[in-house]
């Protein structure tokens, strides 16, 4: 066993705590399957990278909490991930079917051309070809079934997207502690916000977006702490800062597409939790300009444009492969509901910042790229 092997060993949750988890998971019923044992990990190359990725996440934000945090993978069904807090310790649970629906879905969208091109050359997309046949969701269900003929170089490049698209999943989850998210202040607000004639719901789709923008500003910090020490081999062209802002893109882009297909985006946005997933990736676009500004000096507007080129080249990618892709409807629909949430979203953090703990974040250079901490 290596040391990275024997470090995420240690991190999986312990035997004695498992059935504090399994009994959290029984009133989450899209959750409750079986829980993966190391030997099922060990067993299973995907699982273990994963695994050995979130390891390196949790190391680096281990020191900033207050208890221990684990990771467990479940098997099942959906591909999600969440985050379960208790008095004593932490943990965050990432199912099997995420790791698996993400490899798959970037190694086929890669091997279409266009996304591949983006990446490595700074080649803008081509324009569809064709016109949707089928949902977009349906597409991306089954884009992440095919089974096509994948080259090594494509390989290489899903592995690298992701690998980084785990970092963010578990830089995300972990978020929601290091930002208050589970204080008990938060109930508080609820009760202001109902007194003021605001959705609660906003409370929960404002943190959700302050995770997103915590991990594509944590992912970038990571990616970035790791080309310096020249520890992300083959990929010198990750040198150009622009590379690593479509990097970002395309891997927010590709975890909220493979989100998609399982979320109901029909009903009554007041009453969601959740943004809806494509209107999650316009909502970090504006993180991303931000963060890339100042840690690598990409104008916000050229991030902007790459992050729009980097949504065309995975659509045009999934036309292509799957037949499906957003309309122009649904375009203009997640575009004006990013837009009002981001708009609602900095009134809320403004509104509650008396209520939040940010000390967590005391010793993190960044923290003043999140939004709502400032």
């Amino acid at each position: 066993m290596t040391n990275t092997e024997e470090s995420w060993v240690k991190h999986y949750l312990p035997d004695a705590l498992l059935p504090r988890i399994e009994a959290e998971l029984l009133t989450r019923p899209a959750y409750h399957s079986p829980i993966a044992t190391i030997s099922d990990i060990r067993q299973n190359g995907l699982l273990e990278a994963w695994s050995v990725t979130a390891f390196s996440c949790i190391r680096n934000f281990a020191d900033y909490l207050d208890s221990p945090i684990y990771f467990v993978i479940s098997h099942a069904p959906i591909p999600s991930a969440m985050i379960c807090k208790f008095d004593d310790f932490q943990c965050i649970v990432i199912t099997a079917c995420l790791s698996e629906n993400m490899t798959r879905l970037a190694a086929n969208l890669l091997a279409e051309g266009n996304i591949f091109e983006f990446l490595l050359k700074s080649v803008e997309p081509s324009e569809p070809t064709g016109i949707a046949q089928k949902a977009r969701k349906e597409a991306v269900y089954n884009c992440a079934r095919q089974n096509m003929a994948i080259s090594t170089e494509i390989w290489n490049v899903a592995h690298l997207l992701t690998n980084y698209s785990s970092y963010f999943i578990i830089a995300h989850e972990i978020s929601h502690i290091l930002l208050g998210h589970f204080d008990s202040h938060n109930a508080m607000s609820m009760v202001e916000f109902e007194v003021h004639d605001v959705p609660p719901t906003l409370l929960s789709r404002s943190n959700e977006w302050q995770a997103d923008s915590f991990a594509a500003i944590a992912t970038l910090f990571r990616l970035n702490a790791l080309l310096e020490m020249e520890a992300e081999p083959n990929a010198d062209w990750l040198q150009d800062p622009n590379a690593r802002v479509r990097l970002i893109a395309v891997l927010g882009y590709l975890i909220f597409t493979s989100m998609d297909f399982l979320d109901n985006n029909d009903g009554d946005y007041s009453l969601r939790t959740h943004p809806s997933p494509m209107s999650r990736a316009g909502l970090m676009m504006a993180t991303l300009s931000i963060s890339a500004h100042h840690l690598l000096g990409v104008d916000t507007s050229c991030t902007h444009k790459i992050c729009q080129s980097a949504f065309k080249a995975v659509e045009v990618a999934l036309l292509n492969i799957a037949g499906g892709a957003l309309s122009e409807d649904e375009v203009l629909k997640y575009g004006n509901e990013a837009q009002t949430s981001l708009d609602h979203f900095f009134i809320y953090l403004q509104f509650d910042k008396a209520n939040r703990d940010y000390s967590r974040l005391s010793n993190i250079s960044w923290k003043y790229l999140i939004p709502g901490v400032a």
